[in-house]
């Protein structure tokens, strides 16, 4: 790195600034309850047997031949999942659909998200030394405005979020959408939990990378159990 390089830091959400503990499965199996609360409550357990048994993706785990479904089109997908999954489970298909809006409530409600116990002090270090920093998540269309209620939302300069704008990880495009936030950037180092989606997809794209959370691992460029740590490489 040369004196007059400068840095940009591009944070995966969740895993790596927040967690969430199931979130989505959890979500399937409430709103099912709300639906009618004369069905039973459903485990995780038995919520991840049924999406094992019918196959179930997210948007982002696809191949599309094109861009990935984004806006409504991201709900209208994950909703046909969802039915597949309540189907396998011999949910009544009116209950099911009455169950959907729940899901969705669910998984847009901020206060099933929660920080990290140095999130915080990481991008707020980062502010203070005017290092951009950008948000490259696989997630659903309204994931800025979760991150804007979670308070996160000032210390990012820009977002790339699969299901806002069709492009997802570990594909090099969002990534290039991503590094195009900060063209007077020449080092840019991803970091992220996830080691295919972000440290392997980040490096494909020529980035530096930072595996968080979830130990050792020899792709990564740097591995850290917490976030801290990052301020180090400056």
């Amino acid at each position: 790195m040369t004196a007059t390089s400068k840095t940009a830091l591009y944070f995966d959400l969740d895993g790596t600034l927040i967690h969430s503990h199931g979130v989505w499965n959890i979500a399937i199996c409430e709103a099912l309850h709300k639906a009618d609360p004369a069905l039973p409550l459903y485990t995780q357990e038995q919520i991840w047997e049924a999406r094992r048994a019918v196959g179930f993706t997210f948007c982002w785990q696809d191949q599309w031949p094109d861009r990935s479904p984004h806006g409504p089109a991201f709900w209208e997908i994950m909703n046909e999942r969802f039915l597949k999954v309540y189907a396998h489970l011999g949910i009544a298909e009116a209950t099911a659909h009455t169950a959907l809006p729940y899901i969705r409530d669910h998984i847009l409600n901020p206060e099933n998200y929660h920080l990290y116990p140095d999130t915080l002090e990481v991008l707020e270090a980062c502010r203070l030394r005017s290092i951009p920093c950008i948000m490259v998540s696989n997630n659903y269309p309204e994931t800025e405005e979760t991150v804007t209620t979670l308070g996160l939302a000032p210390y990012f300069c820009g977002f790339a979020v699969s299901g806002a704008i069709g492009l997802d990880k570990p594909h090099r495009a969002i990534f290039d959408y991503a590094m195009s936030l900060c063209p007077d950037c020449d080092r840019h180092i991803m970091v992220g939990d996830n080691i295919n989606a972000d440290i392997g997809g980040g490096k494909a794209a020529g980035m530096e990378t930072v595996y968080v959370h979830r130990g050792e691992h020899p792709d990564a460029d740097h591995c850290f159990d917490a976030l801290l740590p990052i301020l180090d490489l400056f």
